[in-house]
């Protein structure tokens, strides 16, 4: 093999194809994640550390009514998150409609662990 080509190859194999620069994608969020709510009727959820979930509900407290849920296929969904905006690939479920000021509302980070089923993270109370 002529010499250049040895080179070629031996250059070409210790790149590994991925970037040693690249940053490494976020967590898992556990119950260990902070969240926060912006104010107003359609307010910014924020959670830190920066991790991952799969779903944004935010419902009645005291009542099974939800007001909207995001859902996205894999784990990719980020803080912020703005309430009643479907993020790039989610599903949305629900009005999305302001929420009413001096109503309680329940806000809850969820993860899938199956086809089925889905375990909520951590969540948090919010009066508009």
């Amino acid at each position: 093999m002529h010499p250049l080509r040895v080179l070629a190859v031996l250059a070409l194999a210790s790149c590994g194809g991925s970037d040693p620069a690249a940053p490494e994608p976020p967590a898992l969020c556990t119950a260990a994640t902070t969240l926060s709510v912006g104010p107003g009727a359609s307010p910014e959820i924020r959670w830190s550390p920066d991790c991952v979930v799969t779903s944004v509900a935010v419902m009645e407290s005291g009542a099974a009514v939800m007001r909207w849920v995001i859902r996205v296929p894999d784990t990719t969904l980020r803080s912020p998150q703005r309430y009643g905006v479907a993020p790039p690939g989610g599903t949305v479920f629900g009005p999305g409609t302001p929420l009413v000021s001096g109503q309680r509302y329940l806000v809850l980070l969820g993860l899938r662990t199956s086809e089925t089923n889905e375990r909520t993270v951590t969540s948090a109370t919010y009066i508009p």
